[in-house]
């Protein structure tokens, strides 16, 4: 990796492409691994700031502080170095990381908080299993998985929502979809109404840090004010759960400045594109070779592509199609009195079944090949 970070990687075509490693990100284990740090369960745990942590109830809690002392990229290379040369733990560190060489951007700046790990199947998995059992009876837990099952969703999504029984099959996309969609409308009728707010309090942190800046650029801001409220008081709520996944969530507004919205920052695309490696019909484990199989493939395809004008291309503008005949009703029919002065509303007004979108098809409730999907809405 070294060579290529120096030398680049050239195609057949002439071209030599320059590798510019920019980051590394992935869960706990996995980064604790790549740097030389010591483990989530350890003092001195976070990447980012000093914070050692107490030891309560055979578990490591980190509770909240206002303010944090963040590790700068000097102090971090020179405990790294230390840390390597005596052998010790000074601060977490407990060696120079291998990829110091090649990374572009220093450390800790280069280091990417994965979310799908830390708050989806962390964090948020955690909470809502806690007050599914602490907070519910069986009664309402019932209940509570039948909301989570039933709840429609528009057909855009690959993934609905799965009752918390079965969470030990639950996938990332799903808690996902649970944590920015559904979980408030369905479980607040269940909890205090404190803690249905303090619940609030996350979700909405977490819907601004996912998305683009919805307020401006006070949206970091905000969103992180209302996580430091959220985690401030999240003992109230939540006993032995103040583990580091929930501290990692006070360095989001960091990580938006530096490295943008969650929704491009998490680990979705990488393991999707392992897990085709791994399911090839190539026949062999070595995910290595799989890897150069591919990419020699997209190097021939980029060769021997064929160049088409832009004109020679069909474009599928956006916008409504596939009329149809139905009846038009009474509503319609009054509408049409008060904006239009002809006589034939049969002719004035068409009705379509489906809508495009950006390549993205919608489908009208009269479109009968839509199956269960909610095209246009969310239905609670």
């Amino acid at each position: 990796m070294a060579i290529f970070s120096i030398l680049g990687i050239p195609t057949r075509s002439g071209i030599n492409y320059k590798i510019l490693i920019y980051g590394l990100t992935g869960d706990c284990p996995a980064i604790k691994l790549a740097i030389k740090h010591v483990n989530h369960q350890g003092y001195w745990c976070c990447w980012f700031c000093y914070i050692r942590g107490v030891h309560i109830h055979h578990k490591r809690q980190y509770y909240f502080k206002k303010e944090l002392a963040l590790r700068s990229a000097a102090e971090y290379a020179l405990y790294s170095h230390e840390a390597e040369e005596t052998k010790t733990n000074i601060y977490g560190h407990l060696g120079v990381s291998p990829l110091s060489v090649i990374i572009d951007v220093p450390l800790p700046r280069c280091l990417v908080i994965d979310y799908m790990h830390v708050s989806l199947l962390r964090h948020t998995r955690t909470v809502i299993q806690y007050i599914y059992g602490n907070f519910l009876k069986p009664k309402q837990r019932e209940e509570l998985d039948e909301l989570f099952r039933n709840q429609p969703f528009p057909h855009i999504f690959n993934r609905k929502m799965r009752p918390v029984k079965e969470f030990s099959y639950c996938k990332a996309t799903e808690l996902r979809n649970m944590l920015l969609y559904g979980l408030l409308p369905l479980i607040r009728l269940f909890l205090p109404i404190e803690c249905a707010a303090h619940r609030e309090l996350y979700v909405t942190a977490m819907r601004l840090f996912h998305g683009p800046r919805t307020i401006g650029n006070d949206t970091e801001t905000v969103a992180n004010e209302l996580m430091a409220m959220y985690y401030k008081h999240h003992t109230l709520f939540y006993e032995n759960i103040q583990n580091f996944v929930l501290h990692l969530h006070s360095h989001f507004m960091d990580q938006y400045r530096l490295h943008g919205s969650l929704s491009n920052l998490g680990t979705f695309g990488q393991e999707s594109l392992i897990g085709h490696f791994a399911n090839n019909r190539n026949g062999t484990r070595n995910l290595g070779q799989l890897i150069i199989n591919n990419y020699n493939v997209v190097d021939f395809t980029i060769v021997n592509q064929l160049h088409h004008h832009l004109s020679d291309v069909p474009v599928k503008s956006n916008g409504l199609f596939d009329s149809h005949d139905a009846l038009i009703n009474n509503f319609l029919l009054k509408t049409h009195d008060d904006l239009c002065f002809c006589d034939n509303a049969n002719q004035c007004i068409r009705i379509y079944r489906r809508y495009r979108i950006d390549a993205m098809i919608y489908h009208s409730l009269i479109y009968h090949r839509r199956g269960s999907s909610k095209s246009y809405f969310v239905q609670y």
